[in-house]
């Protein structure tokens, strides 16, 4: 029995060995390169030969990405070639590699000690963006809470989007602002009735003849009664709020007054009247807005220390700190001149660098099946049109183009909607060209993707599509939403709705769009 054990043991020998012999040789060899390479570079380092040095770390990495001792010397290297970021980003990509060690060795462990104590200044400047950030937040969630306890579900809406954007794990934020969508919605929707243009505009009237009269209660029911027979109408808002405010209800006014400027705000193009409008809807909110001042305060002295913090380092060539720094600014204030002037001063390797960090995470991400196509090439079959006509979308040449009309007043953006089944982690692929805009004077012209039956959306300004060929990717995984642009991260923030719809979002521009895909994902 022994023999015929032993016999089985040497016959599965001669056929398993030879394969695993097979392996060794070439592992063995793509190691002693690696080996090579890295004592060449320490040669090289040890003479002072640091460019020579750096790219022969590289090419170490390059082989093996795992080798901690090379990222740690080529940090080092970077440090002597005065490209101390860089250094800062070998150092941190060392660090990430021996934490995910099940059982590192006392001497790796040593080494992660020391490339602490290297690091420490940068994680300074890391630590100073990131107490802004939490100072900012803490002040302003408590103007959040007292914005929905007074039933200013616009305020209180844009400062908990804010808060998502700027830490995504901030699950108060989250909760609160999906509260605030659902009351505001809620809200508005109360005693609608039916859209009846005409009714809406005599109650507006019957409103203001009241108000001259100085019958300010009666004029208010009157406006109130307005808007229930039409969504735009901002000067029945408007006359509410002034209504309300000569009858002591600050509340009341203020929200009167924010909806009505939302609504001049969403339409494609005013009248002079409606321009005359929004400057006094503006002044009066501004009179009574107590909370919005806050808010606004709390923002401009956010934005003045990062900016503070940006001019430091641009003086002191850390590009890459005043690139995370602008980034926060532009969070806050989207076209905030001198950001966007420092921003243009950035070398374009450090700002690709940055993107392709923080879009590595799309690689992460486990399809579920196949992408479906949304768009057969042919007609809009499956589609809805949403804030514009149906007409406002055709198919020619296998495209569909389409966007706002702009010609009527709630034309400011259009929406094509996805009818089918949508997953609740997905990523939607929207290939296109971008045409002109519609109209130049009225700016924010934007090309996003719906990612919720409440119809939100992110969105990519114009100033950053291509001329060319655009690829716009929202992912929807969890708890978090990403747009990227042409594969850089151009929006990142907190999922605020798991109610699943995708669509196509235009605002002042015609788009052209050649591919609609979406991947279901783990």
């Amino acid at each position: 029995m022994l023999k015929l054990k032993l016999l089985a043991v040497f016959i599965i020998a001669l056929f398993v060995t030879p394969a695993l012999a097979q392996d060794k040789p070439e592992q063995s060899a793509k190691n002693e390169i690696v080996q090579d390479l890295y004592n060449l570079g320490l040669s090289a380092f040890g003479k002072k030969q640091y460019e020579k040095s750096r790219d022969l770390f590289l090419k170490a990495i390059s082989y093996d990405d795992s080798f901690v001792e090379a990222h740690a010397k080529l940090g080092d290297t970077y440090q002597a070639l005065k490209e101390e970021e860089l250094g800062y980003e070998s150092y941190k990509k060392c660090l990430q590699i021996i934490s995910r060690l099940e059982n590192p060795s006392e001497e790796t462990l040593k080494l992660a000690e020391d490339i602490q104590q290297k690091m420490k200044r940068f994680k300074e400047l890391e630590n100073k963006i990131a107490a802004i950030n939490q100072e900012f937040i803490d002040r302003i969630m408590p103007i959040s809470s007292q914005s929905l306890e007074k039933r200013d579900y616009l305020l209180a809406t844009n400062i908990l989007t804010l808060v998502s954007r700027l830490a995504i794990d901030n699950e108060e934020a989250i909760e609160g602002l999906k509260k605030a969508k659902e009351d505001f919605l809620r809200e508005l929707n109360e005693n609608k009735i039916i859209d009846e243009a005409e009714l809406a505009k005599t109650y507006c009237q019957d409103g203001w003849d009241l108000f001259k009269k100085s019958k300010y209660a009666e004029a208010a029911e009157k406006f109130q009664k307005a808007t229930v027979y039409r969504d735009y109408i901002p000067d029945a808002y408007f006359g509410l709020g002034e209504c309300s405010a000569r009858l002591n209800d600050p509340v009341k006014a203020v929200n009167s007054y924010r909806h009505c400027l939302r609504l001049l705000e969403l339409a494609s193009q005013h009248s002079k009247e409606e321009n005359d409008l929004q400057t006094r809807a503006a002044k009066a909110l501004e009179k009574v807005d107590t909370l919005g001042r806050e808010f606004r305060k709390a923002k401009s002295e956010y934005v003045s220390k990062l900016e503070s913090l940006v001019r430091e380092w641009m003086q002191k060539k850390y590009q890459r700190f005043a690139y995370l720094a602008i980034q926060q600014i532009r969070l806050v204030e989207p076209d905030h001149k001198a950001a966007n002037e420092a921003l243009a001063k950035i070398d374009k390797k450090t700002i690709q660098a940055q993107a392709t960090e923080e879009s590595s995470s799309k690689q992460k991400l486990v399809a579920k099946g196949p992408p479906k196509k949304l768009f057969n090439g042919t007609d809009l079959n499956g589609w809805e049109a949403l804030y514009c006509q149906l007409e406002n979308w055709n198919v020619v040449g296998g495209k569909i183009e389409g966007g706002p009309s702009c010609t009527g007043e709630n034309d400011a953006y259009a929406i094509l909607g996805w009818l089918g089944e949508v997953p609740k982690n997905f990523i939607l692929t929207i290939k296109f060209l971008p045409g002109a805009i519609i109209n130049p004077k009225l700016g924010g012209a934007e090309v996003g993707g719906i990612y919720s039956k409440k119809h939100l959306w992110l969105l990519a300004r114009h100033a950053g599509l291509a001329k060319g060929a655009n690829t716009l990717e929202l992912i929807a995984q969890n708890d978090q939403l990403s747009l990227l642009l042409n594969n850089t991260l151009v929006f990142k923030m907190a999922r605020d709705d798991y109610d699943p719809k995708v669509g196509i979002y235009a605002r002042n521009i015609k788009i052209f769009v050649s591919s609609v895909t979406l991947q279901e994902i783990e």
